[in-house]
């Protein structure tokens, strides 16, 4: 169901534990890869995984990255030195959000709604 359609979407606390899930995750590689991060969503797809089968869990691969508010990926920063980003910086975002609001987590993996106007000026902070 396209966003706006009369869905009324999922609590607002399972987005924000969604997002903050994969922020964290995001830290943990960054912590086991001299704060260099993965390069791409395969490079952090396979470290989540293997670490997850480290601990006998299940991973689903399929749904991991997907913000359960817009049923789309999440953008998250791959590539991007984390050395000179403050704990401010955005690590992760929804890509469209849902009614208007988008949630972010940052570099502390701590999480955010924002306007979705509001975004592009966040992305551009340093």
């Amino acid at each position: 169901m396209a966003p706006g359609c009369g869905r009324a979407g999922p609590p607002p606390s399972e987005g924000r534990l969604a997002i903050e899930n994969v922020a964290k995750w995001r830290q943990l590689y960054l912590a086991n890869h001299g704060r260099k991060p993965p390069a791409d969503e395969a490079e952090f797809l396979a470290f989540i995984e293997k670490k997850m089968q480290e601990r006998g869990e299940t991973f689903d691969r399929d749904t991991f990255l997907v913000s359960p508010r817009d049923g789309q990926k999440y953008v998250i920063q791959y590539g991007k030195e984390s050395a000179n980003l403050g704990e401010n910086s955005v690590a992760v975002h929804e890509k469209e959000g849902y009614r208007g609001k988008v949630l972010v987590a940052f570099e502390s993996a701590r999480s955010s709604e924002v306007d979705a106007a509001e975004l592009p000026s966040l992305l551009a902070k340093p």
